[in-house]
């Protein structure tokens, strides 16, 4: 089942900056990082790391479920990483369909308020191998792709 486009004005659209690893796209998303409305965290392995593991969450209708996939991508994946980390609570409040696009949404929209920035993008080398799966959960983000 894909997930209906969140309805945004195409200038805040997210951006996916896809491409094989050593395509550019680490230059490519630090352009754009730079740009005063555009944030673009270091890498997230959303995809590549949690979605062969969602299933394992149960029905992510369930506030419980959806609680426990935030807290575990915040507390065991490369978001980890991030300055500042991710907040389980202040995630999961932005949350705005049950679904794994929803939640890895809600963590994205999260960073980019923490940053001050209408507009985020990702840049994971490997996602360009999931890119259906990207384009469904995201079939609003506009698409860079490098090769």
């Amino acid at each position: 089942m894909t997930s209906p486009a969140i309805t945004k004005p195409r200038n805040e659209r997210p951006i996916l900056v896809l491409g094989a690893p050593r395509s550019g796209t680490s230059l490519m998303s630090r352009l754009i990082d730079a740009h005063p409305r555009i944030t673009i965290p270091f890498e997230s392995h959303l995809f590549a790391q949690w979605l062969p593991r969602v299933a394992g969450y149960g029905d992510l209708s369930s506030e419980e479920n959806r609680r426990a996939l935030v807290r575990d991508i915040i507390d065991f994946g490369i978001v980890h990483d991030w300055e500042p980390r991710p907040v389980t609570d202040e995630v999961k409040a932005l949350v705005t369909e049950p679904t794994f696009g929803g939640v890895t949404r809600a963590i994205m929209d999260g960073w980019a308020r923490h940053e001050g920035k209408p507009r985020w993008g990702e840049k994971t080398p490997w996602h360009h191998l999931l890119h259906r799966e990207v384009l469904a959960a995201w079939p609003d983000a506009l698409v860079i792709l490098l090769h």
